[in-house]
């Protein structure tokens, strides 16, 4: 009696340790899965960053190219301004002679 209670409680230890390697193979499966679906969703954040980075390099050279031609363009302004203050000063030089020469005429 005693080896056949022996053996019906190694059979049964047995049966436990295969339910218990069978849930560990499961959960081991699941795992694995999980662990892919978190590489492939590093790796596209890997590639989003990378095209994010090559955005960011090409819209700093973009952002130089523009600061460059406005101060271009603030340049030619501040000459134009300059330029027109010179013809305004001319134009009022002139309009005064014009007047002047008006005026000795008559007087």
């Amino acid at each position: 009696m005693d080896v056949e209670k022996a053996i019906h409680f190694l059979l049964e230890q047995q049966a436990q340790i295969n339910e218990q390697q069978g849930r560990f193979n499961e959960q081991q499966a699941r795992l694995k899965e999980e662990q892919a679906q978190f590489e492939r969703g590093l790796n596209g954040l890997r590639k989003l960053m990378l095209v994010g980075m090559k955005m960011l390099v090409k819209n700093e050279r973009a952002q130089a190219r523009t600061d460059a031609a406005l101060s271009a363009l603030i340049e030619a302004q501040m000459r134009t301004e300059a330029r027109l203050d010179r013809t305004d000063a001319r134009f009022e030089r002139l309009m005064a002679a014009l007047l002047q020469k008006r005026t000795n005429g008559r007087g």
